[in-house]
């Protein structure tokens, strides 16, 4: 079970509704949900021998690492430009 003070939880406010998610700040914690997609990706028979830099190739997609600093990038722009209500 997680605990909740090794997660930061970061409050995303929508015009329509508030969304809450967490995004995992420790190595170990990085490791462990990165797993997930590691195992998942390596169920597909066409990537089951490739390394895991690869099989995120083939599957044209990005580690979780990347998409969590990709859309936290993305959310600091929308704030620094007024395109979120803070």
């Amino acid at each position: 079970m997680w605990r909740r003070h090794r997660i930061r939880w970061i409050e995303v406010a929508t015009n329509t509704h508030l969304v809450s998610s967490w995004s995992p700040y420790t190595v170990g914690l990085v490791n462990k949900v990165e797993s997930v997609q590691r195992r998942f990706t390596k169920r597909f028979v066409c990537c089951y021998s490739l390394t895991y830099s690869l099989r995120l190739t083939k599957l044209r997609i990005e580690s979780l690492e990347l998409r969590r600093l990709h859309l936290g990038l993305v959310y600091v722009y929308k704030i620094l430009f007024g395109m979120v209500e803070t």
